[in-house]
């Protein structure tokens, strides 16, 4: 089962993505996976911090400015470090758990990113993924899933955060 919440830049993903979690844990359903919190710096967005769902840890994942060497996306660079902690997130998925991952973008699409460990447990057959894919690309990333069922869920539907959970906890 593939979930993808998707909505607008800043429509509130992130924040209906934090309620999912927190009614996820109050059905003790298994997950795994990762937040990307906005950072601001004077009222302006700086970049994004990566926040463990499972250990609560957060470090620098995204920044405005990088290093030399630092992988880029848009006006972003991905943080090596908080790269690697991605990718090992995305690695310990096991069957029947629910891999979280906010948010899916061009990166991933054109191979980089999270994308390297994310294709290899895409495709495991119990494998549940509730992905946050920014609404340009929700289209590409379906054709990525090459026909596996996936439903889409709005940011801005009142009835996502009951929807999403409804379709966590009762599978068809």
């Amino acid at each position: 089962m593939i979930l993808i919440l998707t909505g607008p830049v800043g429509s509130g993903k992130t924040t209906l993505l934090k309620r999912v979690v927190a009614g996820l844990k109050n059905h003790d359903v298994r997950f795994t996976g990762y937040l990307s919190e906005r950072v601001l710096k004077a009222d302006e967005t700086s970049g994004y911090d990566l926040l463990d769902l499972n250990d609560g840890r957060s470090l620098p994942f995204l920044r405005k400015e990088g290093g030399e060497y630092w992988p880029r996306t848009g006006v972003y660079y991905f943080n090596p470090e908080g790269l690697q902690i991605a990718w090992n997130i995305i690695r310990r998925t096991r069957e029947s758990e629910l891999l979280i991952i906010d948010e899916l973008g061009p990166a991933e699409l054109e191979g980089g990113g999270v994308w390297p460990p994310l294709k290899n447990v895409l495709f495991i057959p119990l494998l549940n993924g509730l992905f946050v894919v920014r609404e340009t690309i929700v289209a590409d990333f379906l054709a990525i899933l090459e026909n596996r069922p996936a439903r889409i869920f709005e940011v801005g539907d009142p009835a996502a955060y009951g929807n999403i959970l409804d379709t966590v906890l009762r599978p068809a």
